[in-house]
């Protein structure tokens, strides 16, 4: 059994052993959660959070062509002129691509940082707990740390990236609500500070893995790293909530 299918069986049996009201119970905006198990960074179950917010996405596509294998099968026992191979094919050929797929990107996950050309501190603190797919969020900061020597005209282009960066994370907060606890991203050159959920760090991995990357292949040697921190405990933003 390979790795991605061992941790797929494991995460699939912690939510078997959860009630539904474990795993569902309400939380106040604002509110503290509870201490949550430990989850690690490279975990399928942080890959399934950041690359599919709904767990349904993961089966959509294999029940569909089975769906259509079926129905298809059922029709060409009254229809000669649908081709069987074909609808092999097609019903059971599609899931199988389906499920390379999903392992390739699990494996290309699970090696985000390390094919950076610059370090990452403190992803791992993100993504280090199962509130992180509950829609739990932590007021954070992310700071590019670059070498000395870098030029105005260098710098500006790693600044660029932090902007986008807290430019998307604003607009993925959708409307605000009176007593909304989250905090707008603002920038401060190579800084930006705001308020992060599980759609705000997987913008993150996308400022590492483009738009910084591109910048530091662009001007070798002047990034060194990123940091993110934490601050604050987990809180839920709720606009339903009456607590708020």
């Amino acid at each position: 059994m390979t790795l991605f299918a061992q941790e797929l069986t494991a995460h699939t049996g912690r939510l078997r052993g959860q009630s539904v009201a474990d795993r569902e119970t309400p939380l106040s905006t604002g509110s503290k959660p509870e201490p949550l198990a430990a989850v690690s960074p490279d975990s399928f179950q942080t890959w399934r959070s950041i690359r599919f917010r709904d767990p349904l996405l993961l089966v959509v596509v294999p029940l569909a062509s089975l769906a259509f294998y079926a129905l298809a099968l059922s029709v060409s026992a009254i229809s000669s002129k649908l081709g069987t191979a074909a609808i092999h094919s097609i019903g059971l050929g599609i899931p199988a691509i389906w499920a390379v797929y999903l392992l390739a990107d699990y494996l290309r996950f699970r090696n985000w940082k390390a094919r950076l050309p610059f370090t990452v501190a403190g992803w791992e603190n993100v993504v280090n707990h199962t509130a992180f797919e509950t829609g739990v969020w932590r007021h954070a900061e992310v700071k590019i740390v670059l070498n000395p020597g870098v030029l105005p005209e260098q710098e500006k282009h790693f600044a660029a990236g932090i902007i986008v960066f807290a430019h998307l994370a604003n607009y993925s907060y959708g409307e605000r609500f009176a007593g909304d606890p989250r905090h707008y991203w603002n920038t401060d050159i190579l800084s930006a500070s705001g308020s992060m959920d599980i759609n705000v760090a997987a913008l993150f991995i996308g400022l590492c893995t483009k738009k910084l990357t591109h910048a530091a292949q662009r001007y070798p040697g002047c990034l060194k790293r990123v940091e993110i921190t934490l601050s604050g405990d987990p809180f839920i933003a709720d606009p339903d909530d009456e607590h708020h």
